[in-house]
């Protein structure tokens, strides 16, 4: 009995831990590594973000949570080296690949909604097809 007991607190300790973190652009940069532009905090790789409708939010290959919902927003990563996609992007909105690094994208990492751009570098779209709204050019498409 002790066991299960133990067994439920912690699975209600992590669930707890987990939250969508929103952006809010609160410190008036554009940083996804300032804490102060998301509601609860920096996001962590337990959370799901949601970028506000019009959002650009700049990351950098560090950004780390379970998903992103652009919800209208844009997403611009920035890759310097060599680095794979750690979450999963969805919702209506702009995935914009920056710097000159190369970006791997795991199959099924973004909904069929989401307009890729590549600024520079180069982003490799691995396993099964990726079905998506469309891959332009230019900063922000």
């Amino acid at each position: 009995m002790k066991f299960i007991i133990g067994v439920i607190a912690s699975l209600i300790l992590v669930a707890a831990q987990a939250a969508e973190k929103v952006w809010n652009g609160g410190a008036g940069t554009r940083l996804w590594a300032d804490a102060a532009n998301w509601t609860g905090g920096l996001p962590t790789a337990a959370d799901t973000v949601k970028l506000a409708n019009g959002a650009v939010v700049v990351a950098d290959a560090t950004a780390v949570c379970t998903s992103v919902d652009l919800a209208g927003g844009t997403l611009v990563l920035s890759v310097a080296d060599e680095t794979s996609l750690g979450f999963a992007v969805g919702g209506t909105g702009v995935f914009d690949k920056a710097g000159t690094g190369v970006l791997t994208v795991q199959a099924g990492a973004f909904a069929a909604t989401v307009t890729l751009c590549v600024d520079d570098g180069q982003l490799d779209l691995n396993g099964t097809a990726q079905t998506v709204a469309g891959v332009k050019g230019g900063p922000h498409c």
